[in-house]
């Protein structure tokens, strides 16, 4: 195989290549929940976020994906998202209290990695779908 300066693939006569995937699906959703950064009553750097050391409420927005085997979808999405979401169903406003996101994203990756061991897995979460994070197991 030789490239081109385009990036096309130019494949050589009798020579055989074989492409490899990494394969992973994704999900959203979001959830309704409350949390609070207590260390921002007293951390002078966080001074201008004060406000933030009270419970105050987001819709947590998840973005969850994770390795597949093949093209069959041996995880198949509907599924895969009706468990994550059951992990945070509740009756009412989920209470998350010091959890930052980061916090939030590396507990859901060890459920994941739990029920799917030996698999990528990477979690996005958002605050309102302002500002959040991303965690990728490695």
């Amino acid at each position: 195989m030789v490239s081109t300066k385009s990036g096309k693939r130019i494949i050589m006569e009798g020579v055989k290549t074989e492409l490899k995937y990494n394969r992973t699906i994704w999900v959203t959703f979001r959830v309704e929940g409350t949390h609070c950064y207590p260390a921002a009553a007293t951390d002078p750097a966080l001074k201008s976020v004060d406000f933030l050391q009270y419970p105050h409420r987001h819709l947590f927005g998840f973005r969850v994906s994770i390795e597949v085997q093949h093209n069959e979808r041996d995880i198949e999405f509907i599924i895969f998202k009706r468990w994550l979401q059951s992990l945070y169903e509740t009756n009412s406003v989920l209470d998350l209290n010091g959890k930052s996101c980061e916090t939030i994203a590396e507990e859901l990756i060890e459920k994941i990695h739990a029920k799917y061991p030996g698999r990528a897995i990477s979690v996005s979460v958002d605050e309102d779908g302002e500002n959040g994070c991303l965690l990728q197991s490695i």
